[in-house]
């Protein structure tokens, strides 16, 4: 079953292409505003050298990171041959450090110093702990940013203030607060705590330890269950349909609980 919107993408994409094939200049410009950074990566590297130049000069140069992202290293390249200065820095500058360091090894030693010379202090040294790990390793991938705060200010004025920024990676799982010496002071899970309604069921399919998000409900008054009764119970039924003998449940629960 497809959906309405990879459709719309493709009939932009494939309008593009025939604008730039007839040179409609007005209609690619019009076209070009309307694509995701992926969806002009694409078109970019479907069309031959000169025309790509032409076109990669049309793009918004605050999206013009995220497209260098998405092309080949090949494209990548010619791309960046084609940036001034300015250009190059204003297309960085958009992008987060994580991005940024997967875009560095791309570029000349004398724009790499140009785009340092421009982050502060706190973006350098993220840049710094990103490009320490080994590509590809769970360090290099992983989203190591911090915001730092008084000791005094709440997690959820925190929570309020990343959620006005709108850039929380996508897959958050958990909220590490540290103390100035970078000692582990909690976890958190990154949702409000009105997410919670009135006699809900906090439930977590983890199970042998208590997990931030477990921990957070109980402290607004939620019930909380891990996963160590849906353990017991899908162990329970394996051995009934291999033995045709259902086991009591009961006992081992209450003994892993209390161990």
């Amino acid at each position: 079953m497809t959906t309405a919107q990879p459709q719309k993408q493709s009939d932009q994409l494939i309008a593009m292409l025939a604008a730039l094939e007839n040179e409609r200049v007005e209609e690619v410009e019009a076209t070009l505003k309307t694509l995701h950074p992926a969806d002009i990566a694409d078109v970019l590297q479907a069309i031959p050298p000169e025309q790509r130049h032409d076109l990669w000069r049309k793009v918004d140069p605050a999206l013009m990171g995220e497209v260098l992202l998405e092309v080949p290293e090949a494209v990548r390249a010619d791309l960046l041959n084609e940036l001034d200065q300015a250009s190059l820095i204003t297309a960085v500058q958009a992008l987060n450090t994580d991005d940024v360091a997967d875009l560095l090894p791309a570029l000349s030693p004398e724009a790499t110093a140009e785009i340092l010379f421009f982050m502060d202090k706190q973006q350098r040294q993220r840049l710094d702990a990103v490009l320490s790990f080994p590509e590809d390793t769970a360090g290099g991938l992983m989203n190591v940013d911090t915001v730092t705060v008084r000791e005094n200010i709440t997690l959820q004025v925190v929570f309020r203030y990343l959620r006005l920024l709108g850039e929380l990676p996508e897959q958050t799982s958990t909220l590490y607060v540290v103390d100035k010496i970078q000692r582990l002071v909690g976890e958190l899970p990154p949702i409000p705590s009105q997410v919670f309604a009135r006699d809900a069921l906090a439930y977590d399919m983890v199970y042998g330890r208590d997990t931030p998000f477990l921990a957070f409900a109980r402290e607004h008054g939620v019930r909380a269950s891990d996963g160590t009764g849906m353990l017991v119970e899908q162990a329970a039924e394996s051995f009934f349909i291999w033995r045709g003998v259902r086991p009591p449940t009961r006992a081992v629960l209450s003994a892993l609980r209390s161990g």
